[in-house]
């Protein structure tokens, strides 16, 4: 078995043609490949946890924190949008990406976003990935994943 990691377009032009067999996807690239006759083989749900992360380099952590803060509760503001309104949601995807409204539709309605605090639960099973990934020798060094938090706007129910 050779193991090729390509970018998201990529990938699914590979698939598509039968260049390859099988294509570890995310949605919304899940949705169009479903509704294109893919079947599913297996999914990460015992194996991730599914959260999503924003990420800024160190320098940036630090000094435009208030930015970052803006960005947050803009962006929280959005996801609770998406998932108030998950047709208005996909007919914006539709437009934007170029994807069918269909396949945006069943993203807007099968991908749940929410902001969550990172909480000792998120961190736990954080740790669970990270320990998978050095098994897997996919990961080395052995920074400690606590330090990798910044605890922006952690007060409010819908941080994360």
């Amino acid at each position: 078995m050779l193991l090729t990691f390509l970018a998201p377009g990529d990938a699914k032009a590979a698939f598509d043609t039968g260049s390859i067999d099988a294509w570890s996807i995310w949605s919304p690239y899940s949705g169009a490949a479903l509704a294109q006759g893919a079947r599913v083989v297996a999914d990460g749900a015992d194996y991730l946890s599914g959260y999503a992360f924003d990420a800024a380099n160190a320098t940036t952590a630090v000094s435009k924190q208030a930015i970052l803060k803006d960005f947050l509760q803009r962006e929280t503001r959005a996801l609770d949008w998406a998932r108030a309104h998950p047709d208005a949601y996909a007919a914006v995807l539709a437009r934007e990406t170029g994807l069918p409204l269909t396949i945006a539709l069943f993203h807007a309605k099968h991908l749940p976003m929410a902001r969550v605090p990172v909480d000792a639960t998120v961190k736990a099973e954080e740790h669970d990935v990270v320990a998978q990934f050095r098994k897997a020798g996919a990961l080395a060094g052995n920074r400690p994943l606590d330090d990798a938090y910044l605890p922006l706007d952690q007060g409010t129910n819908n941080a994360r």
